[in-house]
């Protein structure tokens, strides 16, 4: 009874921020904080990925989570750009099993979204029906419990990053290699870095420097800031270097950060904080003081 108190006043609570020119209005702090309105207290929204904007409105794919359903369920969302809010909540996908971090990618004229499902025991690819505003099954690509999973093309080559159950968010970073979208993914390499830094936290973009990855620091927490790597391909394997770490400058949702991705020139982000912060931060510091005195064992993170 207390763990499901303890856990019910513990509850994530996630706000989405807009970068109008991307990786460089992130690093000066140019963010467009973005209201959740008539949704606000009911639902929060994370994993962003940018769908589509226009003069009026930015739209994008989330997790969405209501507090009644208590359940990942993928939505696309209707950004007013004068009011930074959110005005139109939809759900293109909604099933049994939690659902998040809904992966875009565009081929051949398509939109194809790959959401983490690692509950249902594999990553399925969704074809984005713009008309109906739903995603269509296609096909599993892969039967590992994958998460926070992307794609990323060089040349002819396709390749998928991820970590995985039973270490998600460890230090542990697993590439595949294909020759198409929807083929066969063969592993290739399995990159060790010295942190909890292998969870991706969005999709790979290009700069001026090249390729950058965006990943998941989770030494401390679960999504606590966001590692960006430089990426290359020395000899034929995968070697990242890293840029730039960011952490939430929210002083309200000052937790954590989880996802940054780009379309054009705009990104958005999300930053973690509590749904009774106050009620959070004290848990949180009576647990600290009972690993002080050895009453209780640190939480390590895998």
């Amino acid at each position: 009874m207390l763990r499901k108190l303890r856990k019910r006043l513990k509850e994530s609570a996630w706000l989405l921020g807009i970068c109008e020119n991307g990786f460089d209005d992130l690093k000066a702090g140019r963010i467009h904080w973005v209201d959740n309105g008539r949704y606000g207290g009911r639902k929060w929204f994370a994993d962003p990925f940018i769908l589509d904007q226009d003069e009026r409105y930015v739209y994008l794919l989330v997790e969405e989570f209501d507090y009644q359903v208590h359940r990942g369920r993928i939505a696309k969302l209707w950004i007013d750009r004068a009011l930074w809010t959110v005005v139109d909540c939809k759900i293109v996908l909604d099933l049994d099993t939690h659902l998040s971090f809904p992966m875009i990618w565009r081929e051949n004229g398509q939109i194809y979204v790959c959401p983490e499902n690692y509950q249902s025991g594999g990553w399925s690819m969704y074809r984005y029906d713009a008309d109906n505003e739903r995603l269509e099954f296609v096909q599993l690509l892969s039967d590992q419990k994958l998460t926070d999973a992307i794609i990323w093309q060089d040349a002819s080559d396709y390749w998928l990053l991820s970590t995985y159950e039973p270490k998600p968010n460890g230090s542990e970073l697993t590439i595949w290699k294909s020759n198409g979208l929807a083929g066969k993914y063969y592993e290739f390499q399995r990159v060790a870095f010295g942190e909890n830094i292998g969870r991706n936290a969005g999709m790979l973009f290009r700069q001026a420097e090249g390729w950058i990855r965006p990943a998941q620091e989770s030494n401390r927490e679960y999504g606590h800031s966001i590692s960006f790597q430089m990426v290359t391909l020395k000899n034929g394997l995968f070697r990242f270097k890293e840029l730039y770490r960011f952490h939430t400058p929210h002083p309200v949702y000052d937790v954590g950060t989880h996802t940054f991705n780009t379309f054009g020139k705009m990104a958005v982000i999300d930053v973690k904080g509590y749904r009774y912060k106050a009620m959070a931060e004290l848990i949180g510091f009576v647990g600290w003081l009972l690993v002080k005195v050895g009453l209780k064992k640190p939480f390590v993170i895998h």
